[in-house]
């Protein structure tokens, strides 16, 4: 189990280290440069960002919009490091990082556990989505992460996404299941897997850190690794002199 005190350090690390050097111990660099033509790789990374970087409507943004710091995760309802996240770090990252302006906070589905449990992270992922029809997406998505440990093994099922309808008040609980049973946002989850694709992520949580002052840099980052604790106000100044 992740510990509950690596992945915040991770990623403030991570909004530090973003806006310098290009070399960063295990983390990787992701820039659409592999084109000749150095105007097309320009363009091509222009769209692949806007692409990233594009809001859901059923998805408030966490923070100021225009806050300069993207902090995206990428992850899976069924992830056990996911939830860890969800219930010790995000938080935190949001009272420290987003509530002060630095960075804004979203989420994007990469449903990697559908491989063992016959598509039941795309039908989450899908359900935080109906829940957003209804102004609850970020209270259905807490919901889902924190009740990983009431779940079998963290496998989820079709009566537990319509049990969490009922404990966080969702309006209109018949409009939540018909969407679901339709598989309405089925198209918006796999946009989600094609923007990890191109990533190259193999797994969750990860993060991507990007920063509109660097539009050709792209930091990513996997939430189980440990890196050394940073002081939290060494890691604030040292953003604050890239704004």
């Amino acid at each position: 189990m992740i510990s509950r005190i690596l992945i915040l350090p991770s990623l403030v690390f991570l909004l530090m280290i973003s806006f310098g050097s290009l070399s960063v111990m295990n983390n990787s660099t992701y820039g659409q440069t592999t084109n000749t033509d150095n105007d097309s790789a320009i363009k091509n990374t222009e769209e692949f960002i806007l692409n990233l970087t594009r809001t859901n409507s059923l998805v408030p943004i966490v923070g100021n919009p225009l806050a300069n710091v993207t902090v995206i995760e990428f992850g899976d309802y069924q992830c056990e490091h996911c939830s860890e996240f969800n219930k010790f770090q995000k938080d935190l990252l949001i009272a420290n990082y987003t509530n002060s302006g630095i960075a804004k906070f979203t989420f994007k589905d990469f449903t990697v556990n559908d491989r063992k449990s016959g598509n039941l992270s795309t039908l989450a992922a899908e359900a935080s989505y109906c829940a957003g029809e209804q102004d609850r997406y970020w209270q259905y998505h807490d919901k889902t992460f924190r009740s990983f440990d009431n779940r079998t093994n963290g496998v989820i099922n079709k009566s537990h996404l319509i049990d969490y309808v009922t404990e966080i008040g969702i309006p209109n609980i018949d409009q939540f299941k018909e969407c679901l049973d339709t598989e309405k946002y089925s198209g918006t989850v796999n946009d989600g897997n094609y923007l990890a694709n191109q990533l190259n992520l193999i797994g969750t949580p990860t993060f991507v850190i990007y920063s509109s002052n660097h539009p050709n840099l792209i930091k990513i980052v996997q939430g189980d690794q440990n890196h050394t604790d940073l002081e939290g106000k060494n890691l604030i100044e040292g953003l604050d002199k890239q704004k």
